[in-house]
C-alpha cells in the first residue's frame, strides 16, 4: 500500500513557507549556487549540526527520559532538532544526498517562527504537541526543505528548458545536490504537464507471479489531478502486468519511452512510460498519449 501524503499543505501555508524559505536563501547568499550550499544555509539560520546514533539510548542521554514530549524523535530517527541548544542531530550513516534534505527538514523546525516557538514550549515542559499538529509540522518542514533545496522556482525554470524525460530530474539531482527521489518528486509536482511518477520499492520475486513491485508513493502534477482526480492505483504490479512488465528488472536500469495500456479504469487513454531503477527505488514516469503531441512540439 502506498504511503500517505507527506508533502501537501494548504495553499496559504505553502505561500508562507516559501516566503521564509526565500528569506533564508537570501540570508545565506545561497541563491543560484550549485549544489545548493546546505551548510551555509544552516549557519544562516543560526543552527549547528552534530552527528549521532539517534536511538532510544541517545534520547535518554540527551533528555534524561523518553517522555511524551520528545517521543516524537523515535519515529523520525534520521534527524532531530534540539530547540534549546539550536542543534540538529543527524544520523551520519544516511546517504549524503538524503542527509542534506533531512538537515533542511530539521532546519525548518528551527527556522519557521511558529514551529520554533512551539518546540521551545514543548522542551520547556509548558506544552505538548497534539499528534495532528505534529504531523502538520512534519509536512510543513518537508515542504520547507524542498523549497530551500530546490531554490524556490529555480528548479522548475531549469526543468522547463530541458527535455521532458525521466533523465532530466536525474541530472538535476546532481546539479542541486539532492537525491533522485527528491528531484523526481519535485520535477513532477511542479510540472505544467499532465504526468505522474509511480515510486516502487525494489522488486521482490514471487515464484508463481514473477517480480512484484510494491507501490511506495505516487506524485502527480496539478494538471494530472485536474484531469483524472485522485487515481486509485493498485498496491503492487507484477512482471506480467501491462505496466509491470515495462519496469526495469533483471539488471536493467532504464526503460526508454514506450506505450502501455492503462492499468486502471480511471484512465482509459493509452499511456506512455519511462522508468529508472536507482537500486533504492524504481521510478515510473507516466503521461497520457494526448500529452505526447505537446512534448514533441517542444523538442
Amino acid at each position: 500500500m502506498s504511503k500517505a501524503d507527506d508533502c501537501s499543505v494548504p495553499p496559504e501555508m505553502h505561500t508562507e513557507i516559501r516566503k521564509h524559505a526565500a528569506r533564508l536563501l537570501r540570508q545565506a547568499g545561497a541563491c543560484d549556487q550549485f549544489p545548493t550550499p546546505v551548510e551555509k544555509i544552516i549557519a544562516a539560520a543560526e543552527l549547528s549540526v552534530a552527528g549521532a546514533s539517534l536511538d532510544e539510548g541517545f534520547l535518554k542521554r540527551a533528555y534524561g527520559a523518553v517522555t511524551g514530549t520528545i517521543k516524537k524523535a523515535l519515529d523520525k530517527v534520521l534527524g532531530l532538532f534540539d530547540s534549546q541548544d539550536k542543534i540538529i542531530y543527524l544520523d551520519l550513516s544516511v546517504k549524503e544526498q538524503k542527509r542534506r534534505f533531512v538537515s533542511l527538514h530539521e532546519t525548518g523546525h528551527g527556522f519557521l517562527p511558529w514551529q520554533r516557538d512551539a518546540y521551545a514550549l514543548v522542551e520547556d515542559g509548558e506544552a505538548e504537541l497534539d499528534p495532528e499538529v505534529k504531523q502538520e509540522f512534519e509536512r510543513q518542514a518537508g515542504v520547507f526543505a524542498s523549497e530551500v533545496l530546490f531554490q524556490i522556482d529555480r528548479f522548475e525554470k531549469d526543468a522547463k528548458v530541458l527535455p521532458f524525460a525521466i533523465k532530466t530530474p536525474m541530472d538535476l539531482a546532481k546539479r542541486y545536490g539532492s537525491s533522485v527521489y527528491a528531484a523526481m518528486r519535485r520535477f513532477v509536482s511542479t510540472s505544467h504537464r499532465c504526468c505522474a511518477v509511480l515510486i516502487f520499492d525494489e522488486p521482490v520475486h514471487e515464484v508463481s507471479r514473477g517480480n512484484r513491485f510494491e507501490l511506495r508513493r505516487v506524485v502527480a502534477s496539478q494538471r494530472f489531478l485536474d484531469r483524472f482526480g485522485i487515481v486509485k492505483w493498485p498496491d503492487a504490479f507484477y512482471s506480467r502486468d501491462p505496466l509491470g512488465n515495462r519496469l526495469p528488472q533483471f539488471n536493467k536500469k532504464l526503460t526508454k519511452r514506450c506505450r502501455i495500456e492503462s492499468p486502471i479504469t480511471e484512465i482509459s487513454e493509452t499511456l506512455y512510460l519511462e522508468a529508472f531503477d536507482s537500486t533504492y527505488q524504481v521510478f515510473a514516469l507516466i503521461f497520457p498519449e494526448s500529452e505526447l503531441k505537446s512534448i514533441m512540439v517542444s523538442i
